[in-house]
């Protein structure tokens, strides 16, 4: 039954990272699975029964997600691309209050404002002074690569939204087309590096969550609502559009906070 339950949280997260605005960190804080990852990532040599009990669930259920949503977004994104994002930004938001409540855990200081400030204003404003110059027409690569190290980072620190810079890079439709259409195998380059992107850096997040923990959550957190407030378009003009925008978010906000409450209160 556990196991099941962790399959379903990947699922989740999977189709999470899939999502452009959506961080598969930042779900996997909401979840309450972050800290056991890494814990189980650290562990696995010293205890490789229990860690693979906890990965093989998690990681099955991620690919099982990612590879599921991917063709629902790109429907979405092709014919309701700015209703689509309101339900992303909805989606976000909702998990705030479990982010922050996972933030204090081991205690509240005024100085963790500082982190939090600072994370949210450096990604509003590295994503504001960036921009999307247009799709990209092929994936070489090097460019594959480097979509790999960009995911790999999305999914071990909160915040980091892949999917998000690939679109501000121009290649996450093109990654989408090659997805749904089958091409798979030309994604080995970033399969491996995102691989090797996460064995490399969570040592290092790790460290950082035993050693400085409210720092380090804060600065995460920071991050992930800079994240989402950047994928915020503007309404649309139309008002029965904009109405639709609006209750969209609304509805993917208490989603996600219902969600996010249950498995916060899950045994």
């Amino acid at each position: 039954m556990e196991g099941l339950k962790t399959a379903l949280i990947g699922v989740v997260i999977g189709a999470g990272a899939a999502a452009p605005g959506v961080s598969g960190g930042s779900l996997a804080v909401a979840t309450g699975v972050y800290e056991h990852f890494f814990a189980a990532l650290g562990d696995i040599r010293r205890n490789f029964r229990s860690a693979i009990r906890f990965l093989l669930p998690l990681i099955a259920g991620g690919i099982v997600g990612a590879a599921l949503f991917v063709f629902g977004i790109k429907y979405l994104f092709d014919r309701y691309e700015t209703i689509t994002k309101y339900a992303f930004f909805g989606l976000m938001v909702g998990t705030f209050p479990s982010v922050r409540r996972r933030s204090d855990k081991e205690g509240f200081s005024w100085y963790y404002i500082l982190p939090f400030i600072a994370a949210a204003g450096i990604t509003v404003a590295a994503f504001s002074v960036g921009g999307n110059s247009g799709d990209v027409t092929d994936i070489s690569l090097p460019l594959s690569a480097l979509c790999g190290v960009i995911y790999g980072l999305g999914t071990i620190i909160p915040g980091v939204s892949s999917s998000l810079i690939f679109m501000s890079m121009g290649v996450y439709r093109p990654l989408l087309n090659m997805i749904t259409g089958g091409d798979i195998a030309s994604l080995w380059p970033m399969a491996v590096s995102a691989v090797l992107t996460v064995v490399l850096f969570v040592g290092i997040i790790n460290r950082l969550f035993e050693q400085f923990y409210g720092w380090a959550s804060y600065t995460f957190f920071g991050f992930l609502v800079g994240s989402t407030a950047v994928i915020l378009p503007p309404l649309p003009a139309q008002l029965p559009t904009a109405a639709i925008c609006a209750v969209t978010a609304v509805i993917g906000a208490a989603a996600s906070y219902g969600l996010s409450k249950r498995l916060e209160s899950a045994p």
